[in-house]
């Protein structure tokens, strides 16, 4: 099943707040910066896969599971 543009949406929403209950404000504001950083799905998509990689290792559980679920929706999106 392939993940629509809207459910990815969703996803990094998801991972913004899963973040934030983990008490990673740094990584939250990083991914809603992405969320406004591009201009076309395309460039917006790029930005949050960039933020979701640059999370700091090691990734509690559920913000672990919330990236991956992310990155996996952001690869249906950009085709790959």
């Amino acid at each position: 099943m392939t993940t629509s543009w809207d459910d990815t949406l969703g996803l990094a929403l998801d991972l913004v707040r899963t973040l934030r209950a983990a008490g990673d404000g740094a990584g939250a504001s990083a991914l809603l910066a992405a969320l406004t950083a591009g201009c076309s799905a395309p460039e917006l998509a790029l930005a949050l896969r960039e933020a979701a990689l640059e999370l700091p290792e090691p990734l509690a559980a559920p913000v672990r599971e919330r990236r991956d679920a992310l990155l996996s929706g952001l690869r249906d999106v950009l085709g790959g």
